[in-house]
């Protein structure tokens, strides 16, 4: 385990961990150094914003490596820097994955998922929070579904505003 004090805080990282984020950032407490370091220069990040390393280095906490970006902007970023390796690799295993799903052992697993998805896909009755009608919803949108149709959110919608 490696350590950096910034600020009156003493920053981890653990090159040993099975994670990803515990290899590569220094943290404390939950706290990432890379952003209090941008912070403290920066003031406050923009909620949602993610810290971005310019060199790629997660270990170069310098200021001026160091950005602010969208996480659309920081995940095109990211393709960029590792996708030439991603297809490289790709192209080199491609012929074990055909094998591998053609085999008794992948034919089991496609099988078994298959089930699982196909019972997420069950239909579900609904009551509308609006208009109080039933309607049938895929099991697996149960809990982010609340109207019957789009006229029924939009009147919700307009209700709420003028309340």
């Amino acid at each position: 385990m490696t350590n950096i004090k910034f600020n009156g805080r003493s920053y981890n990282r653990s090159p040993e961990s099975s994670l990803h984020s515990d290899r590569s950032y220094f943290k404390c407490m939950g706290r990432s150094l890379h952003r209090d370091i941008y912070a403290y220069h920066h003031g406050t990040i923009p909620q949602g914003f993610q810290i971005h390393h310019i060199d790629g280095n997660p270990l170069n906490n310098d200021i001026s490596n160091l950005e602010a970006l969208t996480p659309a902007e920081h995940g095109k970023k990211h393709r960029g820097v590792c996708s030439d390796k991603k297809r490289e690799n790709l192209a080199n295993i491609r012929h074990m994955t055909k094998a591998w799903h053609k085999s008794p052992e992948g034919r089991q697993w496609h099988s078994e998922h298959a089930r699982r998805s196909q019972a997420a896909m069950a239909m579900v009755e609904c009551q509308c929070k609006q208009c109080g009608e039933t309607y049938e919803v895929k099991l697996n949108m149960k809990s982010r579904s609340k109207w019957c149709s789009n006229k029924c959110k939009q009147r919700n919608q307009r209700a709420r505003k003028s309340a």
